[in-house]
């Protein structure tokens, strides 16, 4: 959570489905206290009945974190800017399919309906759901897409052979 307008919708998605019974698993990483926003009855009815689990209030392990991403049918990165963030190359790398907004930093990354979908500002709880539910049905390849788009774009190896070239060219 270091976005709060952004937090605030995921938490609204959360009720959304918990509402329409849609069957959704969550999960909250940060190691931010949190409890302040998970005061709201729905919210807490999904973490008594485990829909919604929290991990906050400590850091994680890098294992923990993993485990997270690799558990997830797709991990919620939309913010309209998220530089300093590890969530969206982590996610690519451990093969999570992400719902990144249609703008911004991420939309430079992500190809809509391939590593992940895109949903726009401000949020619409139908529109994610949509989302979601392609995510769901075509996880297998977007999480392949999302490893090859982590090789490409993130991986050390490739800034490697680019500064080898500006080297070579010198």
């Amino acid at each position: 959570f270091t976005e709060p307008r952004s937090c605030f919708e995921f938490l609204r998605f959360i009720k959304y489905a918990k509402e329409k019974e849609l069957g959704i698993k969550f999960c909250i990483a940060t190691r931010n206290t949190i409890d302040r926003y998970l005061d709201d009855p729905v919210l807490q009815r999904c973490i008594n009945e485990e829909s919604l689990v929290v991990q906050a209030g400590r850091p994680m392990t890098s294992d923990e974190i993993n485990m997270h991403y690799r558990e997830a049918i797709c991990v919620w990165n939309a913010y309209k800017m998220s530089t300093q963030s590890g969530v969206l190359p982590n996610a690519l790398m451990q093969g999570a399919p992400v719902l990144v907004t249609d703008r911004g930093d991420s939309a430079d990354i992500v190809e809509d309906k391939k590593e992940g979908c895109f949903i726009s500002l401000p949020h619409n709880n139908e529109e994610i759901e949509k989302a979601y539910d392609f995510i769901k049905a075509h996880v297998e390849e977007m999480s392949k897409a999302a490893r090859i788009t982590f090789h490409t774009d993130y991986e050390y190896k490739v800034y490697l052979d680019r500064a080898r070239e500006v080297y070579e060219i010198r």
